[in-house]
Formats: structure tokens, sequence, C-alpha cells
């Protein structure tokens, strides 16, 4: 009823200015599309420098039905993603007219892409489940949709009632959507906040279990280290 979708896209919203708190959020839209919610946001990474030199990136929040890990990926590729392609077409030229724009001179992908698997809950371990998405993921349309849709990163996120819901990140690459083991159970913006890519150029790292997932520890080896120490053990 009317209300259930009011808290539904309240909801939505709370989860969207959440994940994003320490970005430079322009604008957040909560509707609906055919019946179920979805959110759509744009922002940039938040910076000292004026916001109009920085690049103007989307979001979008969508829920998926789909029970079968292996047919996400064609939900994907047949309505989630054309979906998200036309709403960047509609909608970017307005909004760089009112925020600036720093456009990306290599190429690279900026948007993301959070998928909520209502259907889906997690009877298995991360690593099956992480390889039956990755299954689903990799056919060339899914790859096409991708690239097309400037996606930089897809983010699902998996029930697991009666705890905390599961995050799987999955980066664009040359060789298709690619799980980061490092970001796995991560809320979606830590990984920037930590600044782990930067880690990453540098140091081989390695996660280690905590039992707050909001606390995160890893372990990390010098690549250039003749004799790695701790994440090779």
């Amino acid at each position: 009823d009317d209300d259930e979708k009011s808290v539904a896209r309240a909801a939505a919203e709370a989860y969207v200015r959440r994940m994003y708190s320490a970005h430079d959020m322009l604008h957040v839209d909560v509707g609906e599309n055919s019946g179920v919610i979805e959110a759509r946001w744009w922002y940039k990474y938040r910076s000292t420098a004026p916001k109009t030199n920085a690049p103007l990136r989307f979001g979008k929040l969508v829920l998926c039905d789909e029970q079968d890990l292996e047919k996400v990926g064609n939900t994907l590729s047949s309505s989630i993603l054309p979906a998200y392609e036309q709403d960047v077409k509609d909608q970017k030229p307005a909004y760089i007219d009112m925020f600036g724009d720093m456009p990306v001179t290599d190429g690279t992908p900026l948007n993301t892409l959070h998928v909520l698997l209502k259907g889906a809950r997690l009877e298995v371990d991360d690593e099956t489940f992480s390889a039956a998405l990755d299954k689903s993921l990799n056919p060339t349309k899914i790859v096409d949709a991708v690239s097309k849709a400037g996606v930089r990163s897809v983010n699902f996120i998996a029930n697991e009632p009666p705890l905390y819901p599961r995050a799987f990140t999955f980066e664009a690459t040359k060789d298709g959507l690619k799980e980061d083991p490092l970001r796995r159970n991560m809320r979606p913006t830590f990984y920037h906040l930590l600044e782990l890519e930067s880690l990453t150029d540098n140091y081989n790292l390695t996660p280690l279990p905590t039992v707050n997932r909001d606390l995160r520890i890893y372990i990390g080896d010098e690549k250039d280290a003749p004799n790695p120490r701790f994440a090779s053990q």
C-alpha cells in the first residue's frame, strides 16, 4: 500500500545518503519503475578543490527478484543496464549545467550500480556465491552492456536474515566483471575512503576476518620485497 511504499522510498534514500555521506551528494531521486522502488543519485568525490573541477558521477540502486544466480546476468543485460544507460543519457546534460564536470581523458568509467538481490538468500559460502555470480556476469553481452553504461563497479547485496546482508563488489575490467576480494562484505564506499587502491599499488594485501564487519584489517607485503613476510603466508 501507499504507507509501505513511503517507508521503502525513505529506506532507499537513507541507505544511499548513509553510504555516500563522505561524498558530495548533488541530487538523490527515489521513484518507481514498474512498481519497484529505485534510487538514482549524482555525486562527486569530496575534495578541497571547487566542485566544478571534479568528474560528475552517477549511481543507481535497483532491486532484482531473480532467485537463480546464474540468471542474474541475463536480467542485468536485458533490463537493468539498458535502463541505467538511458538514465545517464537523459539526465547527465542537465546536471553538467548545474554542477559542472571534468571528464576523464583516459576513458575510465566512473559510475556505480547497486543491485539488491531480493530473491537470493546466501545459503552457500562466500566463495560459492561469488563464483556463481562470476559465471553469470561474464558473457560477452554483459561486458558490452557494462561498457555502454559507463559502469565502474557493480555492488551486489545478498540477504542473509537474521544476520546483516553480505556484499560482493565486481569491478569492470578488460576481461569483464571481476570481484574484488578486498571489498567483500565492505560498505561500497569504504574502498575509496580507506584509499585501498593507493595501497594496492605498492602492497599485496590480504584481508583478515573480524567480528565487526565495519572494522577492516589487512596484512600487506611490499610488492618489491625480496622475501615477503606476511600476505604470502
